[in-house]
C-alpha cells in the first residue's frame, strides 16, 4: 500500500490493515475537468481552484479592478434609483417587498463589457436566488412575462431602448441611475418581435 503513487488505482487493503493518520493512503490525481485547465489538488488547502494555463504560467479567472468599480457603481446606482421613492430600496417589479437581488435584464453572457454593468440593464428585485421572490417566480421560471414586460431582455436588444414595466408604470432606464416615463403607445422598433 505504502508504493502506490500518483495516478495508479488505489488497491484493495489487505483485511485487518485500517487507514488512519499514520496510514494515510495517497490521493490520486484526478485529470483537469476540460484541456487548458490546471486543477490544484492537495491537502490541508483552500478548496480547488480552476485556472488556466496561459503562456507557461497559471492565471487565475479573477475580475480586474475596472470591472470590480463597475459592478460596485452599477448596482449602487440600481439600489439608489430603487430607493428614491422611500429611502428604502423596494422590489422595482411588484414594489410590495424590499429588493434582496441584482437582476441583469440582459443575461451577462450575451451583453458588450459596456452593457454588463451598466446601470440600464440592472434591476432591484426581491427574492433570493433563481426560486423565490420576484427574481425567481416572476423573472427566471416565466421568462415570457419577463420579456414581455422588460425584466428580461433579448440578446439583440438594447436595455436603454427596452421599456421596463416598473411597480405598474412603463419607464426606461439610462445608465445615469434615472429613468423616463415610456407610455404604452410609445414602442420602439426594437421592441416588435
Amino acid at each position: 500500500m505504502l508504493g502506490v503513487r500518483h495516478g495508479q488505482a488505489e488497491a484493495a487493503m489487505p483485511a485487518g490493515q485500517r487507514r488512519g493518520p499514520d496510514r494515510a493512503v495517497p490521493r490520486v490525481l484526478r485529470p483537469p475537468p476540460c484541456p487548458g485547465v490546471a486543477v490544484a489538488d492537495s491537502v490541508g488547502r483552500s478548496p480547488r481552484r480552476c485556472a488556466v494555463k496561459r503562456g507557461g504560467r497559471i492565471k487565475t479567472k479573477r475580475p480586474t479592478a475596472d470591472t470590480r468599480r463597475a459592478e460596485e457603481s452599477a448596482r449602487l446606482a440600481v439600489w439608489a434609483r430603487a430607493s428614491r421613492e422611500t429611502g428604502i430600496a423596494w422590489c422595482e417589479v411588484c414594489g410590495d417587498r424590499q429588493a434582496t437581488e441584482y437582476q441583469h435584464r440582459k443575461a451577462k453572457t450575451h451583453c458588450t463589457p459596456a452593457e454588463r454593468w451598466a446601470v440600464s440593464n440592472g434591476l432591484a428585485v426581491c427574492g433570493h436566488g433563481n426560486y423565490s421572490g420576484c427574481h425567481g417566480k416572476r423573472i427566471h421560471q416565466q421568462p415570457t412575462e419577463a420579456y414581455a414586460n422588460g425584466w428580461s431582455v433579448l440578446s439583440g436588444q438594447d436595455p436603454r431602448k427596452k421599456r421596463v414595466l416598473r411597480r405598474g408604470e412603463w419607464v426606461r432606464f439610462d445608465d445615469q441611475g434615472g429613468m423616463t416615463p415610456a407610455p404604452d403607445e410609445d414602442v420602439d422598433e426594437s421592441e416588435v418581435a
